[in-house]
């Protein structure tokens, strides 16, 4: 929190406490921080990937598949991590 006073144009900071506030258990504070994040980052397809992950665990699987979907998007088709996305996208499908 004291970086993101600094520095409330980095999403780093954002991401950061995301995370943080994943592990511990602040879900939907987490998925907020990875919004900033993404606001101040938006071709970033691993914070969308990450807060896909908390949209799926809160059970919100249009968030998590609209997040995914931009995630793809943003890799190119060769990217290995389109095969992560592949499968995220059937989990939650399911």
């Amino acid at each position: 929190t004291r970086s993101i006073d600094l520095d409330p144009s980095n999403p780093l900071p954002f991401e950061r406490r995301a995370i943080v506030y994943r592990m511990l258990g602040r879900k939907e504070d987490a998925i907020a921080d990875y919004g900033r994040a993404i606001a101040l980052e938006p071709n970033s397809a691993p914070l969308y990937m990450s807060r896909a992950a908390l949209h799926a665990e809160v059970e919100n699987a249009a968030a998590a598949i609209k997040d995914l979907k931009q995630a793809q998007s943003l890799l190119v088709a060769d990217d290995p991590r389109q095969e992560q996305l592949r499968k995220m996208m059937d989990q939650i499908a399911r």
